[in-house]
């Protein structure tokens, strides 16, 4: 077998990347959005260039539909960049692919408020003896105050990994 060379089926036969290459030729000329569109996905393209493409696209189309028409030029453009994404990104996600977390935003910790219960002792440490008298108690000497703070936790939504699966989270 030659280098580069790939088996073929069940024959004898061997693919050369030279006919890989010619068939990506043939595929972009007959096919281009398909070919790049599925390695954007793959990941050997650049996925901005397909969007820019099916964006495109899109503003071709637009003249033909009527709500479309009547839409500002900046929200239409704007419109069409955001539906342009989201068909590549239908296109190119699965339910096991991987996205950044939309409550940490691939941060891994949040911001949280939380009510803590600090004790103080303004007049100092209760003596000891105060264990042993009945009528007076250790507490006593304590002043508690429900304290209000901002502190960063692990994000419950990815467990602090900053992703998530893409898979539906509705539970049925």
């Amino acid at each position: 077998m030659m280098p580069g060379a790939v088996p073929c089926g069940i024959t004898s036969d061997t693919l050369t990347i030279t006919d890989v290459m010619a068939s990506l030729g043939l595929l972009t000329a007959k096919a281009a959005v398909g070919i790049e569109l599925y390695l954007a996905k793959a990941g050997v393209l650049s996925s901005e260039n397909i969007i820019a493409y099916i964006r495109q696209l899109a503003e071709q189309r637009a003249e033909r539909h009527g709500a479309l028409r009547k839409m500002e030029k900046g929200k239409r453009s704007k419109f069409l960049d955001t539906m342009a994404r989201y068909v590549f990104r239908d296109y190119s996600l699965s339910a096991a692919s991987l996205v950044t977390c939309s409550s940490c935003h691939g941060a891994k910790l949040i911001d949280a408020e939380v009510f803590t219960n600090k004790v103080t002792y303004p007049d100092g440490k209760p003596p000891k003896w105060v264990k042993d008298t009945k009528g007076i108690s250790p507490s006593d000497w304590e002043v508690w105050k429900s304290v209000r703070e901002q502190v960063r936790v692990v994000c419950k939504a990815c467990d602090g990994k900053g992703h998530v699966k893409n898979e539906c989270r509705c539970r049925g």
